[in-house]
């Protein structure tokens, strides 16, 4: 009978949690208070979840069926929420995610708290310069690699004369995408499917490309909270200082599509790439395009003009053609096609 008396409390907490705007990083009753006071973004799950429309705006294409609610520890339950197009099959892609959170007692009520920590909580941990590395105990644990990764991090904050930070770098590893979807609170995985994730605000990244995912430890080591930088800078720098390291071939490869496509394709320009209006085929042009930009400006103004692009405000597409247009010291967007054409 207790059983089902906490079961319906705890689905009315969810139902609350979710009125609740939960979209905004304000405190907020229905979570666990440890968690609100450790992160910026406590709910892992939720920029995968509403992907930036929210939760009314997601209600409106969206049914909800809470598939269980089960025990999973002492005064903890786990809730396993299906998020599925209205219009089921009919429109394609029905399921958006599963949706996997825990609820917990706080100071005699049910608060909401990040799988994480379920998941995570028989995991072993090895330190490594400074990554604190966490893993499950199947996990086999490499420590050159884990090495190599601690010497990279060092040799990112000497060439950007980083002051060195006391907070150490949580690094989640996990065997598959999919085993990182449940880390962030996905049983089923569909919405924003990766193999690498990077919160900077809370330090750690999680990841199923092993003890040196370079890219991500750049995005971490790199952020810097009071610059808007652009995502195609974001991710640029990621490539051509992490992605370019351990992948080579894909890196060059995916650069000669780039600079084919600008060269030749009707319709392909450099406003189209910073407007994302370009459909995939078969690489990430947007990833490339910020690569080449950071590989270019590298080339041509050195380590000063790779500081100056990645440190300044550019969130804005006109704020980051004229950033690049300032720093190359160029004028059109012809003359910059020319340049990384080179």
């Amino acid at each position: 009978m207790e059983q089902d008396a906490n079961k319906a409390e705890i689905l009315a907490l969810y139902k609350k949690y979710l009125l609740s705007n939960p979209e905004s990083i304000e405190k907020n009753p229905y979570w666990n208070t440890q968690e609100q006071e450790k992160y910026e973004q406590f709910n892992l799950s939720l920029p995968y979840l509403f992907q930036g429309f929210g939760a009314k705006m997601l209600s409106r294409y969206m049914d909800l069926y809470v598939m269980s609610i089960e025990p999973s520890g002492k005064e903890r339950y786990t809730l396993r929420v299906q998020y599925q197009m209205k219009g089921g099959l009919q429109n394609g892609s029905s399921i958006w995610c599963i949706h996997q959170v825990d609820a917990i007692k706080e100071n005699g009520k049910w608060v909401l708290q990040n799988f994480l920590v379920q998941k995570t909580e028989k995991w072993k941990q090895e330190s490594i310069g400074n990554i604190n590395y966490r893993f499950a105990p199947s996990y086999q644990f490499q420590t050159e690699k884990a090495q190599a990764a601690a010497r990279f991090v060092d040799s990112l904050k000497t060439l950007f004369k980083l002051e060195s930070s006391s907070t150490p770098i949580d690094y989640y590893l996990v065997k598959n995408a999919d085993e990182l979807g449940e880390l962030i609170g996905f049983d089923y995985f569909f919405v924003g499917y990766t193999a690498g994730i990077t919160k900077a605000e809370m330090a750690s990244i999680y990841t199923s490309k092993g003890e040196y995912h370079a890219h991500e430890l750049v995005h971490l080591v790199l952020h810097q909270e009071k610059v808007k930088r652009h995502f195609l800078i974001e991710e640029g720098i990621a490539e051509f200082l992490g992605s370019k390291l351990q992948n080579l071939d894909k890196y060059h490869k995916e650069r000669e599509m780039l600079i084919h496509d600008l060269k030749n394709k009707e319709g392909f320009t450099i406003s189209s790439i910073l407007e994302g209006k370009m459909a995939y085929d078969g690489y990430n042009y947007k990833y490339a395009f910020g690569a080449a930009i950071c590989e270019l400006v590298y080339q041509e103004k050195g380590i000063e003009g790779l500081k100056k692009i990645i440190n300044s405000n550019s969130s804005s597409n006109n704020e980051l053609l004229n950033l690049i247009y300032s720093i190359l010291e160029i004028e059109t967007p012809v003359q910059l096609v020319n340049l990384l054409s080179e």
